[in-house]
Parts: structure tokens; C-alpha cells; sequence
């Protein structure tokens, strides 16, 4: 399982930000971003099963939702 913010429209694959926001010390991150349908995909091709990946709304209309992906490895 992971959660992570949503994918911004039109960008997806690999993206940079910095952990601490443009505060602080550098800290790079990288974070994969796709639409719930490419993860689910990206996941079976991998040997993952049961993968169930949506997009749970922020309680307050227009705020930023959050990623969920689950799913499980046979064996594992």
C-alpha cells in the first residue's frame, strides 16, 4: 500500500520536489505520478494481484485528494 498526492493532469512518470518544500536543508525526492488506471496496470504487469488504486477526495470541495494503491504479491 501506498497514498501520495494525485497525479496533476498531463503530468505523468517521474517527478522531482524537494522533501521539505522550499524550506530547510535539500532533501530531493523523486515520486512516480500516474492516473489510478496506470498504476493498477504498472502493478499486474509486475506480479501484483488484487491491486485496487483510487483517488479519495479531500473533504473540502477543490482541495487536493489523495492517491491510495493497494494490492498484494503471491507468495509474499
Amino acid at each position: 500500500m501506498f497514498s501520495q498526492a494525485p497525479a496533476v493532469p498531463g503530468s505523468y512518470g517521474v517527478q522531482g520536489m524537494y522533501g521539505n518544500g522550499f524550506t530547510g536543508r535539500q532533501v530531493w525526492v523523486y515520486r512516480w505520478a500516474y492516473e489510478p488506471a496506470t498504476w493498477s496496470g504498472i502493478l499486474h504487469t509486475h506480479g501484483f494481484t488484487d491491486v485496487h488504486a483510487r483517488i479519495e477526495p479531500a473533504p473540502e470541495p477543490d482541495h487536493v485528494g489523495t492517491l491510495l494503491v493497494e494490492a498484494s504479491r503471491p507468495g509474499s
